[in-house]
């Protein structure tokens, strides 16, 4: 089984979707075999990988809340080795149906599930929340990617997130990297911690 990594952070604006496109196409370009799944309703990662959101048959919604296949809602991309399964409008609704849905915190890892193992590298590009897409999001990630710029709030928005994780569903070990997207001389600009998620 391949990486999983959740790209995160309850702000806007830090560099998720960029991360996500740029690192899934750096990878697929080396070679590997990469899967971006886009869970913002924003659908940046859909169209920054030049997918048109309106002529996609399914998307991330129809797989976790219509119960769709993950794999008839995979889309090939421009670059070679690198897949999506693209976010559409529908989306902005999911945390609402989400709410009332049976093992909502679960849903996107068992759909992931099934097609783990065909993928190095899995990129899942979160929305700016701490709602169920992004839990669903760490219920199946190895890897926690806590993109961010360099901001007063930094210590805040981390603790925030770390508070929020549901320990009774994500009782693993994830590893939680930051990922700096402005230079700052006093500032190291990379950390990565281990976090233990056992209660």
């Amino acid at each position: 089984m391949g990486r999983i990594i959740a790209v995160a952070n309850q702000k806007g604006g830090v560099g998720k979707t960029t991360t996500v496109i740029n690192l899934a196409a750096y990878l697929a370009d080396s070679g590997k075999r990469v899967l971006a799944v886009d869970i913002d309703p924003q659908g940046n990662t859909t169209t920054g990988l030049g997918i048109e959101k309106h002529t996609v048959d399914a998307s991330i919604y129809d797989v976790l809340l219509e119960g769709q296949p993950l794999m008839e809602a995979l889309v090939p991309t421009d670059v070679v080795g690198l897949h999506l399964v693209p976010a559409t409008m529908d989306l902005a609704g999911a945390e609402v149906d989400l709410s009332k849905a049976d093992h909502r915190e679960m849903r996107l890892k068992a759909a992931l599930t099934i097609v783990k193992e065909r993928y190095d590298y899995i990129f899942i590009d979160c929305p700016p929340s701490l709602g169920l897409l992004t839990v669903n999001a760490l219920s199946i990630s190895t890897m926690l990617s806590f993109t961010t710029v360099l901001l007063d709030f930094l210590p805040f928005s981390w603790n925030r997130l770390c508070i929020s994780l549901p320990v009774s569903s994500l009782s693993k070990v994830l590893v939680v990297e930051t990922v700096t997207r402005r230079y700052d001389r006093s500032f190291t600009g990379r950390s990565l911690w281990t976090i233990s998620l056992h209660p």
